[in-house]
Order: structure tokens, then C-alpha cells, then sequence
């Protein structure tokens, strides 16, 4: 890669290393002048009562060997000066690389940018904030990961076409995502109904433990206080959930008075939220049938029955659905007690 060209992290840690041991041969050239300037201070040979001596030679002895005092600091000045013109030159090309791919990473972002906006025949005349685009290309530049870089992509897609889409507390939280992180927000998305996370042991079955949970939580997509979804139904009537807008949740009440319904939930945040108009992670059967059998938990006592439906096509931005009928939970829990 020619980021790496000519400066690489090996070549770094060793400029750090060969700093380092100047600090120590500094230290203890220090050392050696004081031990000169406190000469004799320790005496040679020593006696002891039993009439023996010790006729080592002390830190303070006469030892004069090796360089002088003049001629170390006489060197230590010239490789300080050296090592501080090398580490500078070094700075400088890494900065110089540093910018170039920083262009580099920006290009392509723009590249895949330019990509979404042609083939979903976006209109993104007008745009005038100024002070956003800033931010983001502030945020996105570092970014070199082509997986990453496509989220950047259809962020900046969207914003342009839809002004206020994103906050720049949003463009924060992706900055500090890796890729992994990000799948793994992406996986979470899946099981979202509408904001919503439904709480229970299946969560751990899909690879989202508490510290997996709290590692969301850190970067500002989760809360992880308690919270309720309630999900009212009027006598004689029915109610509907989706599940990332894939699957629909639908609540039958056969009773003549309304029953309420309070569904155990952790919520995304705004952040989120934003985020997940750019993701599009397809939901397996298996984690809305396991979010159902969760809500059917809570909602036994109460009556209704809640069945589980396949998603045809939304209308007007989700506000009309058209769903298949069929209830796809397993045929020995599709009914409530009434």
C-alpha cells in the first residue's frame, strides 16, 4: 500500500525505541557527572572489626576510563540534535502520507456516494450545510475499512437528499464503530420493532450477551434501563407491530373491553435510530419467532392472541401495510388463553 511506503509502524516503534534509549543513556550520563562531582565521597577500602578489608572500587572511586565527562555531553547534544532533526523529518512524511490517504479514503467514499445517488435516482440539489459536510468529512476521512466506508457512503446519500437526517452526534458514534461493531449494530437492527429491542433469554441465542449489550450501549446505540412498550387494543379489535419492518406482529382482542399490554423492552436511541435508515439486514424467521414467543409471555394473561405475519410491501413510508395472513409461529404456541 503506498500509505506504507517509506514510513510503516515497524520504522515508527523502532524511532520510539532509539528514543527511548537516548532518555536512558541521557539519565545515565547524568548519573555518571554527579558520581564525578561527588568523587570520594565513598571510600574505597573498607575495614572491618575482625581486621579484613574490602578494597572494591566505590561509586565515587577513581575509576577514569572511557569517555569524559565534556566528551558525553559533547555527544549526547549531537544525537539529541540528530534524533530531533530525524524524528521531525519522519513526522513530516508521516503527515504527508497520513493526508494523502486520508484523499485517498475521501475519493473513494465519493466514488460509492456518487454510486447510491445515481442508481436510487436521489435528488440532492440544494444541499447547503456547510458546516455539517465539514463535520463529516472530518469523521469519515480516517476511515480506510471498504465496509465502513459504504456506510459513509449512504449516510452522505441520504443526508443530501434528505437535509437533517443525521446529527453530528450520529456522525461521532460512527467515526468510533470498527466493522465488527458495526455488523454487530447491524445485527441488532434486525430484531428492532420500531425502536424497540423486546428483552429475554433468546437475546443471548443471538450472539447478544449483557457485556455485548453494554459494548452497544457505550458507543451510544442502546439503553439498557428498564422500559416498557405498551401495545393497547380496543374491544373487538386488533393492533400490529413490525419487526424491522420485515415481519408484522399482529394483536387480536375478541374481548368486548380494551386490554393493555406492556411489553418488557430495552430502546435505541436516537442515534440509532438514525443509523438504521441506512442498514439493511435481513431478519431470519427464526429470531421474529423468538421475539414473539417473548411478547406471547406477557401478553397471555391478558387475552389477546398475537400471531406472527410476513411483510409483502409498505405504503407511504410504513404508515399501510400489506402482509400475508398466514401465521408463521409453530402451530403448538399460536393460541393464548382467553
Amino acid at each position: 500500500m503506498d500509505f506504507f511506503q517509506g514510513f510503516n509502524f515497524d520504522t515508527l516503534l523502532a524511532l520510539i525505541s532509539c528514543i527511548a534509549g537516548i532518555i536512558a543513556l541521557f539519565l545515565g550520563g547524568t548519573a555518571y557527572k554527579n558520581s564525578k562531582i561527588n568523587k570520594n565521597v565513598v571510600k574505597n577500602k573498607k575495614n572491618f572489626y575482625n581486621g579484613s578489608s574490602d578494597n572494591s572500587v566505590s561509586v565515587g572511586g577513581d575509576y577514569n576510563e572511557g569517555i569524559s565527562e565534556t566528551g558525553l555531553i559533547t555527544v549526547m547534544d549531537k544525537m539529541k540534535e540528530m534524533t530531533s532533526l530525524s524524528f521531525s523529518t519522519a513526522l513530516d512524511g508521516a503527515y504527508t502520507m497520513f493526508q494523502k490517504k486520508c484523499d485517498e479514503n475521501l475519493h473513494q467514499i465519493m466514488t460509492e456516494t456518487q454510486r447510491i445517488v445515481s442508481e436510487q435516482k436521489l435528488n440532492i440539489a440544494g444541499y447547503s450545510k456547510i458546516d455539517w459536510i465539514h463535520i463529516y468529512f472530518e469523521s469519515a476521512k480516517n476511515t480506510s475499512d471498504t465496509y465502513m466506508q459504504s456506510a459513509w457512503a449512504k449516510v452522505l446519500a441520504k443526508e443530501l437528499s434528505e437535509p437533517g437526517s443525521f446529527s453530528y452526534k450520529t456522525l461521532d458514534a460512527l467515526k468510533n464503530m470498527s466493522e465488527n461493531e458495526f455488523r454487530l449494530f447491524e445485527k441488532l437492527s434486525a430484531m428492532s420493532m420500531y425502536g424497540a429491542i423486546v428483552k429475554g433469554d433468546y437475546l443471548d441465542n443471538h450472539g447478544f450477551d449483557w457485556m455485548t449489550l453494554q459494548k452497544l450501549k457505550e458507543y451510544g446505540l442502546i439503553s439498557l434501563d428498564s422500559s416498557q412498550r405498551p401495545v393497547d387494543v380496543e374491544a373487538n379489535d386488533t393492533a400490529i407491530q413490525t419487526i424491522n419492518d420485515q415481519y408484522l406482529i399482529l394483536f387480536t382482542n375478541s374481548k368486548n373491553k380494551k386490554v393493555e399490554n406492556a411489553i418488557h423492552c430495552f430502546l435505541l436511541t436516537n442515534v440509532a435510530k438514525e443509523l438504521l435508515s441506512v442498514v439493511s439486514e435481513i431478519t431470519s424467521v427464526s429470531s421474529a419467532i423468538d421475539i414473539v414467543t417473548e411478547i406471547r409471555k406477557e401478553t397471555k394473561s391478558n387475552g389477546c392472541v398475537v400471531t406472527l405475519h410476513k411483510i409483502n410491501y409498505l405504503f407511504n413510508n410504513g404508515a399501510s401495510v400489506n402482509y400475508d395472513k398466514t401465521d408463521i409461529m409453530p402451530s403448538e404456541d399460536n393460541t393464548n388463553e382467553q
